[in-house]
């Protein structure tokens, strides 16, 4: 036969080789699911890694020994009679050549899986009791060196093993190659009984209800009445504080598997500790005792021991994947990528249950270039006609629900406050604990609802949450829809003015983000302070994204913009009194306006220092400052990755082009030719006058304000986003279309 192992172990061997390979088919699929949903640097994808390296070298050794077993073993025996007092010798039982490589990066392997359990651990339990809070910079410091330590102390363990010291002596030996080791996994089970006895301490208070997986972070965040904490080693940055979700009904299912998970993750941890610290102890007396033997231990026995040896060393990438790959949402995965559709159920589609509808004045009359025309689906801008829908209004007098753009408020600012947030209880607890258990592991689906989602910003993300088909996607409103198609979003009506009820609806629908994308203006100011008032206290929900999507709100704009900013401002002040995470999205511009009609859009129609339908250019100033300009669908993919991100900071900048706007007056002349240009003086805008490109002159007052605002932030380069720390950096995958590419697909061969 090919193999020189005792014929009386071949179907013990063909048993440990299937159940071999069975943990490496684990363990790469447990890789897969790390990197399909963008985890594949958490520690439970380090922990994947270490767990590949140690399963593929042991199958390679396990070939390597069963094919010359008989050789290895003569060898083994020679050698080690010949070099009993050697400290290496006896603890790999005479090994040398391939066979001791692979070793080596076994021992490597379990060792840096160990100390990432250690590090695992710590972050769960720092989270759970609120330990090392700290700033973002701290964050992620401390995040990257989670994850680099580890392989500096596995690198110094393994070249401390070669040297004389530890070579001489095999107490040396020992306590260098399995200190980290089973100082890791003390460690480890220590916090994890920390964490068990939060769990079961708190239990008691909590009855039933379904917990669904998702992202970590809790920032600090104190008032009078509260103070919240969160541990830096989750990586986030954004205000607030982790909450598990909850639902009513008495399915506990996931409250019986954390446990599971957990007991589990202890059992293995103890199992791993005696394997690999108890054989070795017997290693050197059983080196020293063979020397005095004639021939080397070929019998049935050996071969048997031999072979059943490999089993400990590959489930730990089988038992990796039972704990950390067997959620819902990975099991969603495997079963939509592995089982045929035609073998698929089919999953019965919500029904939609209300819309918001503004109503509005009639709009200044447009040009026909600006007219809506009918929609299309299509991302591509090649041959593509505008979406918007023909029932739009375009009247500068803003509706509640913030269904046109633009989308700059005005009037006067509200006395609206928000009340704080009430003290965590023994429930919150519990729940938090849960939710970061989970959310240490992954990143999956979970239930995001947009305010204003039928507006044009709204609109846009709910799209793009369509597409990414990773969260639950509920649009709320204040009215019920007339029509919807099959594949409309799950509208939920909602009253903006009632904070109890927000509180019912969050709760009800398992809520876990807000996306608010009303237009922010005096009329519905109170709409979003009362979401982040009914957020914060909801049980579910734990992150927002506030109506922002234009420039930074700095203290200096208060001076110049007071009506804009003090809306702004209100906002920020109660969500940093919240407990909630959040971040600000700022764009500068949307460079949807200049590509009207002819792109795929569901911003209203509008002209701004420079009308390329029409060829005309009314410039604010001198027009040599730099602008930022993003396309909304770019602005609502960026949203959409943020949902996966534990990285929330204050503000979250974003830009496809930075250019001025004579830059963009002759990229747009390259394609359109010739234009009427006028300039607006500083002192003009400052006034509060502009020239307008939309309407034939008999539009509103609003208009004028809009259109002078606009030149003013411009002017003073607040449409000019920080280069710093952009989101583009952040997740170079995504690439934001540029101003000079919509210009050419929008108006190349256009009359």
């Amino acid at each position: 036969m090919v193999f020189q192992l005792p014929s009386a172990v071949d179907a013990d061997a063909a048993g440990v080789i299937f159940y071999s390979f069975v943990c490496l088919i684990a363990n790469i699929l447990l890789v897969w699911l790390t990197w399909t949903h963008n985890d594949r640097t958490s520690y439970i994808a380090c922990i994947a890694y270490a767990t590949l390296i140690v399963t593929m070298t042991s199958i390679a050794q396990q070939f390597y020994d069963y094919a010359y077993w008989r050789d290895i073993l003569t060898d083994q025996f020679y050698y080690a009679r010949d070099n009993a007092d050697n400290a290496e010798v006896q603890y790999h039982k005479g090994s040398r050549g391939v066979k001791l490589i692979l070793s080596y990066i076994r021992i490597f392997g379990f060792t840096i899986e160990s100390t990432f359990v250690f590090f695992f651990a710590l972050s769960l339990a720092a989270s759970v009791y609120g330990w090392f809070a700290t700033t973002p910079r701290t964050t992620r410091t401390i995040s990257i060196i989670g994850r680099v330590l580890p392989f500096i102390l596995t690198a110094l363990t393994v070249g401390l093993m070669h040297s004389p010291v530890a070579q001489g002596s095999f107490l040396v030996y020992m306590v260098i190659a399995n200190s980290q080791f089973v100082l890791s996994l003390l460690g480890s089970a220590i916090l994890l009984l920390m964490i068990l006895f939060k769990y079961v301490h708190s239990r008691r208070n909590l009855q039933t209800w379904n917990v669904l997986y998702g992202n970590a972070a809790s920032l600090t965040s104190s008032n009078a009445h509260s103070s919240k904490s969160r541990s830096v080693w989750l990586g986030s940055s954004g205000g607030g504080r982790s909450r598990a979700y909850s639902g009513a009904g008495a399915n506990n299912t996931y409250d019986s598997w954390l446990v599971i998970r957990l007991s589990i993750a202890f059992a293995v941890l103890c199992v791993f500790e005696y394997t690999n610290v108890i054989p070795r102890i017997a290693a050197a007396s059983h080196t020293v005792d063979s020397a005095d033997d004639l021939a080397p231990d070929l019998s049935v026995k050996r071969a048997l021991s031999s072979v059943r040896g490999y089993v400990s060393g590959v489930t730990p990438s089988l038992v990796a994947f039972l704990v950390f790959g067997t959620t819902k949402t990975f099991q969603r995965k495997i079963y939509e990528t592995f089982i045929p559709k035609r073998f698929q159920r089919k999953r019965k589609p919500r029904k939609n249950l209300s819309i918001s509808l503004g109503n509005s004045r009639p709009s200044p009359h447009m040009p026909a270039s600006q007219r809506p025309v009918q929609q299309v689906d299509e991302f591509s801008l090649n041959d593509m006609n505008p979406k918007f829908t023909t029932t739009v209004n375009y009247s500068p007098q803003y509706p509640n629900d913030g269904n046109v753009s633009p989308r700059v408020p005005h009037g006067a600012h509200s006395n609206s406050r928000v009340n704080t947030p009430s003290s965590i209880s023994q429930q919150n607890d519990i729940k938090k604990f849960i939710f970061l258990f989970n959310s240490n592991i992954f990143v999956t689906m979970v239930v995001v609802a947009v305010a204003g989602g039928t507006g044009s910003v709204g609109k846009t993300i709910v799209e793009q949450l369509q597409l990414s088909q990773k969260h639950e996607v509920i649009v709320l409103g204040r009215k019920i829809p007339s029509k919807s198609s099959a594949d409309a979003p799950h509208f939920v009506e909602a009253n903006y003015e009632d904070v109890d009820s927000l509180i019912k609806l969050l709760e009800s629908h398992n809520v876990d983000t807000i996306i608010n994308a009303i237009i922010l203006h005096e009329g519905t100011l109170q709409a979003q302070l009362n979401l982040i008032e009914a957020a914060d206290k909801s049980k579910n929900t734990r992150r927002f994204i506030p109506s922002e999507f234009g420039v930074i709100t700095t203290p200096d704009l208060a001076e110049t913009e007071p009506d804009f900013a003090a809306l702004r401002i209100k906002s920020a002040d109660a969500l940093k009194a919240s407990g909630l995470q959040y971040t600000r999205f700022v764009n500068g511009f949307m460079m949807d306006y200049w590509g009207m009609p002819n792109i795929k859009t569901n911003m209203a129609p509008y002209a701004w220092a420079v009308d390329a339908a029409n060829r005309r250019a009314a410039i604010p100033g001198s027009g040599d400052y730099t602008v930022s300009l993003t396309y909304s669908v770019d602005l609502a993919r960026f949203i959409v990755r943020s949902l996966d991100s534990q990285d929330w900071p204050e503000w979250s900048v974003l830009a496809g082009s930075d250019l001025t706007i004579n830059q963009l007056l002759a990229a747009t002349q390259k394609v359109r030719g010739d234009f009427h240009v006028v300039y607006d003086a500083e002192e003009k805008l400052r006034n509060n006058e502009a020239t307008l490109l939309v309407g034939d002159g008999n539009v509103a007052r609003e208009w004028v304000d809009m259109t002078a605002q606009f030149g003013r932030f411009a002017v003073d380069g607040r449409f000019h986003m920080p280069l710093q720390n952009r989101l583009n950096d952040k997740y170079p995958d995504i690439h934001p279309m540029t101003i000079e590419r919509l210009l050419r697909e929008a108006w190349t061969d256009k009359p």
